[in-house]
């Protein structure tokens, strides 16, 4: 493992430490909501960055190529939530 994959990736702007567990438990108590421009990343919880214009036009054209080459029964989305072991 390098120096640099062994560094854990901890924002500057740490709100709170969750577990997923805790982390979904607050959604479904409506303590956490669409509107909460927050997410969880290997366990903390942090402030979600603004898209620039850049990031939104690249995404866009990112979601239409690959619209264009897969087939037609795939489904292509972009920047939707999911969960992962620890994130």
């Amino acid at each position: 493992m390098s120096p640099v994959e062994s560094v854990a990736a901890i924002p500057n702007d740490l709100i709170l430490r969750l577990s997923m567990e805790q982390y979904h438990a607050t959604i479904q108590a409506g303590i956490l909501t669409d509107d909460d421009s927050v997410e969880l990343l290997e366990g903390w919880l942090v402030f979600k960055r603004p898209k620039n214009p850049l990031h939104r036009a690249t995404t866009r054209l990112v979601k239409t190529a690959l619209e264009n080459i897969l087939p037609t029964e795939w489904y292509v989305d972009s920047q939707e939530p999911i969960t992962l072991s620890n994130s």
